[in-house]
């Protein structure tokens, strides 16, 4: 039958052509002929070649299907749904669907309402895909895990997280364990951090092997919203489940005790690093500083350069400050002093401070002396440097290096007239 007439369409013929229209009825009438003969079989086989057949428009499949229906053959329409989608065909799919929905045994078939899920999330359509999985629950049934995670990735894709967690938590089905690591990631990047840990007790309960990203981003969330103490309590459940808590991760813990000014919790987290770097030591240095722990602030300076780890300007920074506010002006130039022995070039900050404490002190002739260093270094005054030393400079003295060396902000201008 094939040799007489051509089943799959010529690429040529558009859907609305007269010769497509010539070419199905040819097509259809085949199958009058074939059910005719008795070979049912494959009549019905013919049937489903031109609904599933990239070649054949979603109107030709329609009506593909009326013809069967009016010749008295069954067709399986959950296979040739699931068929389209799975082969990419899902707008083909949404379209035949349209087209036979109203027959009964299409509407009320729970391995239909599954197709139209995958194929509703395929086309980027999540609210109809959750139309059709809520007709599924209400039916009695449960959506395949394809199709499950399918929607929940439907909803991933447009931000729609807590929708996703809406339909996790209402139908009680456990998805993917991709699915999964997305919904605690979505949730807690986007400041849910109570719902991911839902999501994640519910993983952890239902015995689905988590990864250490399901940890790491919900204690980067409850690090961010200062629950310090809860993200420290995943870390440690996170531990219990033989994943290693990170330098990054440790870090972000003692920045949010030291935040919360509660420096023996954030000095035993920094205990927990085999090997911290300087960033960890630069924000536990700012913790003690902060707290006026300066001698201990100058022990852990120490212990970092036996670590074999140079302080760089952020370190020296932040002593030099506490220095300069608590007028213990000696110290800080006695710190600059060692910056130049170690060879960490100071930054404009740095000479900010520390000028701006000898102009409080008096000592006018050596924030000169610093400035002048600065210059000599290649470092441009800033606009805050500048309103600095206008407005601490003494009166009846030349500021006229100041205007040669800096370009005044409007605020200086106004501190200069």
């Amino acid at each position: 039958m094939d040799d007489v007439i051509r089943i799959d369409p010529p690429p040529s013929l558009s859907a609305a052509s007269p010769s497509s229209d010539l070419h199905r009825n040819l097509c259809l009438s085949l199958v009058d002929r074939l059910i005719l003969r008795g070979n049912v079989p494959a009549a019905r086989g013919l049937i489903d070649r031109i609904i599933t057949r990239p070649g054949w428009s979603a109107s030709d499949a329609v009506s593909a299907a009326d013809h069967a229906d009016s010749r008295g053959l069954s067709l399986d329409y959950p296979r040739l749904l699931h068929g389209l989608v799975r082969s990419g065909q899902s707008s083909k799919a949404e379209e035949f669907y349209a087209g036979i929905r109203s027959r009964a045994s299409v509407s009320s078939d729970p391995r239909v309402l599954d197709s139209m899920i995958l194929c509703y999330s395929a086309l980027g359509s999540p609210d109809h895909a959750r139309l059709h999985f809520q007709h599924l629950i209400r039916m009695g049934h449960s959506p395949s895990k394809p199709a499950y995670d399918a929607l929940m990735r439907a909803f991933f894709a447009e931000d729609r997280h807590s929708e996703a967690a809406d339909l996790f938590f209402e139908s009680g089905l456990l998805p993917l364990p991709s699915s999964f690591t997305c919904l605690i990631d979505g949730l807690s990047h986007t400041g849910k951090p109570d719902e991911a840990f839902r999501v994640l007790d519910v993983m952890l309960r239902s015995g689905v092997r988590p990864i250490k990203r399901n940890f790491r981003s919900l204690a980067f969330a409850l690090c961010k919203r200062g629950r310090i103490e809860e993200a420290e309590d995943l870390c440690r459940l996170m531990l219990g489940h033989g994943f290693y808590v990170d330098r990054v991760m440790c870090t972000s813990l003692v920045h949010g005790y030291c935040k919360a000014g509660k420096l023996d919790l954030a000095l035993n987290v920094f205990c927990w690093m085999k090997h911290p770097d300087a960033y960890a030591y630069d924000t536990l240095l700012f913790g003690f500083v902060k707290q006026g722990y300066i001698e201990d602030a100058w022990r852990l300076l120490d212990r970092m350069v036996e670590k074999g780890l140079s302080p760089d300007a952020v370190t020296y920074h932040v002593m030099i400050s506490w220095f300069c506010k608590n007028l213990r002006v000696d110290c800080a130039l006695e710190l600059l002093r060692m910056m130049d022995r170690v060879g960490v070039p100071p930054d404009v900050r740095i000479y900010t401070v520390l000028i701006s404490a000898l102009c409080k002190a008096g000592r006018t002739e050596e924030a000169n002396r610093l400035f002048d260093r600065m210059l000599d270094a290649g470092l441009i005054p800033d606009h805050l440097m500048f309103v600095l030393m206008i407005s601490k400079y003494p009166k009846g003295m030349s500021r006229s290096w100041c205007l040669k060396s800096c370009r005044p902000s409007r605020s200086g201008w106004l501190v200069l007239m």
